[in-house]
Parts: structure tokens; sequence; C-alpha cells
């Protein structure tokens, strides 16, 4: 399978700039693309932003399995630093 120019650029991004790590909110929204993860290739249907609880993520990516969902929660968790809260919500 050939990767598309926007999933091998947030791969690479994701790979160089934030060393496999999630510190920005940037850097969330690479790691759920280069997730590989089954709907997670389309930019425009996710959304990463700042809660009103400090420290709480919220993640959205539209039209998004239970099971993927669940996927990605487990793979965002091991890409977060220590005491960042990911909460999966529109």
């Amino acid at each position: 399978d050939s990767l598309s120019i926007d999933l091998a650029k947030a791969k690479a991004q994701f790979s160089i700039t934030a060393e496999n790590r999630c510190v920005t909110l940037e850097d969330y929204e690479n790691a759920i693309l280069s997730s590989g993860i089954e709907g997670t290739d389309d930019i425009s249907k996710i959304t990463v932003i700042n809660s009103d609880i400090p420290c709480q993520i919220k993640i959205y990516v539209d039209g998004l399995s239970a099971a993927n969902e669940s996927a990605l929660m487990v793979y965002l968790g091991k890409k977060s630093v220590a005491g960042i809260n990911l909460l999966y919500s529109t």
C-alpha cells in the first residue's frame, strides 16, 4: 500500500518533531493521523481541543467505530505526557 502525502507528512512530523510524544494539540492531531487506526486518516474529521478543565484534552474523530475509539485512546494514552487526561468527546 502507498501512503497519501498527508499521511506521510503527519507520520514524519510526529516522529521527528514530537519524538513520538504528544505535547501540543498539533502533536495529538499528527499522532491520530499516523496511528494507522481505521477512520483516522482524514484531518477534517479530527477534533482536538483543550477542555475547560486544566490538563484535560478532548479528542474526537467523526465516524469512528466504538472499537476504534477505544484503540485510539489506548494508543494516545501511551503517547501522552504524565498529568494529561484524555477524554473522547465532541
